[in-house]
């Protein structure tokens, strides 16, 4: 009866029975001090000069974290959908939010976490999913590389899949 209820409590707080797995004796790869949180929601990269979302797209920063659930996209969804966000006002005054490509998005990989393998600090809340970059795959004509947070890795994604989204943006 116990474990039934401790069940309940997590599917109605929308709480995961798992956490984030780290192994501190591994040198961090997203350390905590490369990045200047900032109230507004949005997280500055102090090494690379890029400026993230700290919520994926769907999600709303809320009393310092990530509410809600994140939407999904196809890659031509994800495209459409940072157009439509910018021309609606964007986010914390920013209207050039972009897609990150590959590299860009590696950088907020936290490699010796998993299940997100993100700073969990200066991006919390984050989905356990796929997350599109800009990247197509110049192999595959219906593929983009994507990056999930289970384990951190890059992988092509069928552009058709739907997967995540966090906004990026140039902030030197």
């Amino acid at each position: 009866m116990k474990k039934r209820l401790l069940i309940l409590v997590f599917m109605l707080t929308g709480e995961s029975l798992y956490a984030q797995q780290c192994d501190i004796s591994r040198e961090a790869t997203s350390p905590d001090d490369i990045f200047i949180m900032n109230k507004d929601g949005t997280v500055k990269d102090s090494f690379s000069g890029l400026m993230w979302m700290r919520c994926a797209l769907g999600q709303q920063w809320r009393d310092e974290r990530c509410a809600f659930n994140h939407l999904g996209y196809t890659f031509a969804g994800a495209m459409e959908a940072v157009s439509e966000f910018n021309a609606a006002g964007g986010f914390a005054g920013y209207r050039d939010w972009r897609l990150p490509d590959l590299k860009e998005l590696s950088t907020i990989v936290e490699q010796r976490c998993d299940d997100p393998a993100i700073n969990s600090r200066a991006f919390p809340d984050s989905p356990v999913t796929g997350y599109w970059s800009s990247r197509r795959d110049p192999d595959y004509s219906d593929g983009a590389m994507l990056i999930h947070l289970l384990n951190g890795r890059h992988y092509m994604g069928n552009i058709g899949g739907v997967w995540a989204v966090r906004l990026v943006r140039d902030d030197h």
